[in-house]
């Protein structure tokens, strides 16, 4: 089995592990600042720039969102900030969409094409593998064969900070499981390479 960590979320969705369910992003209980969401609509412009996680935080006009900061802790002082609470359907609701927006981003930084040699050369680099093969499947064997979180990837990029790679799955299990950093699954939305990942941690 490859070593990426992969687990759904706390609303119903799939889960790689059974007895990890029931942990959430959604902690916080603070009052929040009427007035600051702003809705997504179909005139958002997509050429500026800016990824779908900052798309889905700018929404929230009065949050000052740290893009050089961990996704899941933006994700959860958003929610104290907005004074969502745990398993309302705001909350429900909200955390659909920043959903999407993990999976999108994800897309976006590595790839939608599972057999782009580039795509799997760059998260070589990501996990600091030096020299970076130049054949495909050489690529995916060190990918698939390294234990990192899926969320942690994805900062990587996002922070400029290294990913942090562990010994063993059972290691990683258990630092997903501290952290809350579960991935989510959404067949619809997922690029070539992350279904691809996904496909060969569910075999």
């Amino acid at each position: 089995m490859p070593n990426f960590d992969y687990y759904g979320d706390e609303y119903g969705y799939d889960h790689y592990h059974d007895y990890e369910q029931g942990y959430s992003y959604d902690d916080g209980n603070s009052d929040s600042d009427s007035g600051s969401y702003q809705s997504e609509s179909e005139d958002d412009d997509e050429s500026d720039g800016l990824g779908a996680l900052d798309h889905f935080f700018a929404r929230f006009q009065s949050f000052d969102y740290r893009d050089d900061t961990p996704v899941i802790a933006e994700y959860r002082r958003l929610s104290r900030h907005e004074g969502w609470k745990r398993g309302s359907e705001e909350s429900k609701e909200m955390y659909e969409e920043f959903r999407f927006a993990l999976i999108e981003e994800f897309n976006n930084i590595y790839g939608m094409d599972e057999d782009d040699i580039e795509s799997w050369q760059y998260l070589c680099t990501m996990l600091d593998v030096d020299p970076v093969p130049d054949d495909l499947e050489d690529c995916r064997e060190i990918v698939l064969s390294t234990h990192v979180n899926l969320v942690d990837l994805l900062d990587a990029h996002r922070t400029g900070r290294a990913v942090r790679i562990f010994e063993t799955e059972e290691e990683l299990s258990r630092y997903t499981i501290a952290t809350r950093k579960f991935f989510p699954l959404d067949e619809a939305k997922e690029g070539g390479v992350l279904r691809y990942l996904l496909r060969h941690i569910l075999s």
